[in-house]
């Protein structure tokens, strides 16, 4: 009787997700290939379906997808800050494997469960975009950038309202970087910016103001609009400070315009 020959270590040779859209008025299906490198992985992105090669070598699954899903993570989130708002993430739907050093006239096979993927209804107006969104080696995610951008989230989603959500951009800013002035500096951001950030977030709009306090003055649509601006480019911010590179100074002419006596 022959004896049972070893089971070969193996080594993952390429990682394969699929974008999804998170905004069903998206579409990438048109979108010409992406090619790139992703902090070692070789990857390129074409029909909705991102294949990565790894630099180095991973002998587990796990290791490799929880090595390249941190880098998927960020790719997200810099879109979502990106000002396209692209909401999209990445789901694993295999891996490619190879024996090493297999026994001569030995084929292994390495199974792995099944990803069931449901489609959605298409709705009536579709955005069809001809690139997709590209990873950004400018921007890093930080516990921070987590944080804040879970917010936004949830005031996209409809779960907070847009004043709570400002104010905590900026009062988490300031309790990171410094006081107000601080956080100025260490951002480059024009101390104007933070300071109509707070006037506005703080203001009592009856509807959706975040405290009661003083007399009622409802945000306009200007207000409200530069509010949910101000709030994602500061997000964007920290990502960009995380990565270390340039930061030109945020003005207030690098924001959507307010009311004369706004700033």
């Amino acid at each position: 009787m022959a004896e049972p020959q070893p089971s070969p270590e193996f080594r993952v040779t390429s990682l394969i997700y699929r974008l999804v859209s998170e905004t069903v008025t998206d579409d990438f299906g048109r979108a010409e290939p992406l090619e790139g490198d992703l902090d070692g992985w070789a990857f390129r992105l074409e029909d909705g379906i991102l294949s990565a090669t790894p630099s180095e070598e991973f002998r587990s699954r796990e290791s490799a997808k929880a090595h390249l899903e941190e880098r998927l993570r960020e790719w997200s989130q810099a879109a979502f800050l990106s000002g396209s708002r692209f909401q999209i993430r990445f789901d694993y739907e295999r891996s490619d494997v190879e024996a090493i050093d297999p026994p001569p006239n030995h084929v292994f096979v390495f199974p792995e469960s099944a990803r069931l993927t449901v489609s959605m209804g298409t709705p009536t107006i579709v955005l069809g975009h001809r690139t997709y969104p590209a990873p950004d080696p400018a921007f890093r995610r930080t516990p921070l950038t987590d944080l804040l951008t879970e917010r936004l989230r949830a005031l996209e989603d409809g779960r907070a309202e847009l004043p709570a959500v400002a104010y905590l951009v900026l009062s988490a800013l300031e309790q990171s970087f410094g006081d107000r002035r601080d956080c100025a500096t260490a951002l480059a951001i024009d101390l104007r910016v933070l300071d109509n950030l707070g006037r506005l977030s703080a203001q009592f709009d009856p509807q959706i103001g975040r405290k009661a306090q003083g007399d009622p003055k409802p945000l306009t649509s200007t207000e409200l609009a530069w509010l949910k601006a101000v709030a994602v480019r500061l997000v964007r911010r920290v990502g960009e400070q995380g990565a270390g590179g340039p930061l030109p100074q945020i003005t207030m002419a690098d924001l959507p315009r307010l009311e004369p006596d706004s700033g």
